[in-house]
């Protein structure tokens, strides 16, 4: 975890750098994330990358999966996602 904010309770496994991650969000191993805001109860799987991402409240992203917005237009997930 680099230059990030995470709340308490959340379970991180991968690589996380310029994000906000809120509490009870789980992130697999191997998972790689930058610039992200990840809201409550998220489920991040095995082997995603995710690059300029908001992902609001009880998502789950399967493992495999590659997501990328840009700096100015981030790609937002809706809530109670499956991706």
């Amino acid at each position: 975890v680099t230059n990030s904010l995470v709340g308490d309770g959340a379970h991180v496994d991968g690589k996380v750098k310029n994000c906000i991650i809120f509490r009870g969000v789980k992130i697999a191993r191997h998972a790689e994330l930058e610039n992200c805001v990840v809201m409550q109860n998220v489920n991040v799987g095995d082997n995603c990358k995710l690059h300029n991402i908001i992902v609001d409240k009880n998502v789950a992203i399967r493992g495999g999966v590659t997501l990328q917005g840009s700096e100015s237009y981030p790609v937002y997930i809706a809530k109670n996602s499956i991706v």
